[in-house]
């Protein structure tokens, strides 16, 4: 069987959930990340530098991830998915902020507010309820 076949197979909600996030998800770490470290390289920071902020939103969501699930079954998916993307839009509004701040306190910003922006991916990819 192959992907697209086991894709026909779900649900018309599942299929839309899975082909969405193919675009956001592509969005996200394709388009937005290659764009956001060439912010981060114009902000005048290093490479480490840019490495640490990217690091520290993957183990963000790595981290987050079990506990999500756990808050998505506790007040049900559909508003797990909106807190999370509730959480990810001010992470994206507060970046451009940081242009106001200076030294370590932007830099401090800076990771927060993308860490911040990682918060649609894991709420509503790890909420999944059990089956009655």
């Amino acid at each position: 069987m192959t992907y697209l076949q086991a894709l026909r197979r779900f649900n018309e909600n599942t299929r839309r959930i899975v082909i969405s996030y193919v675009f956001v998800l592509f969005a996200n770490f394709g388009i937005y990340g290659v764009v956001f470290n060439l912010y981060l390289l114009r902000l005048g920071y290093g490479s480490e530098f840019v490495g640490i902020v990217n690091s520290i939103r993957l183990l963000n969501m790595a981290l987050l991830a079990l506990p999500a699930g756990w808050i998505g079954r506790r007040i049900g998916t559909r508003t797990a998915m909106l807190v999370g993307l509730l959480v990810s839009l001010v992470g994206l509004v507060a970046i451009p902020a940081s242009e106001l701040l200076t030294g370590g306190l932007q830099a401090v910003w800076v990771a927060a507010a993308y860490t911040g922006s990682s918060g649609s991916e894991t709420p509503s990819t790890s909420s999944t309820r059990r089956p009655s």
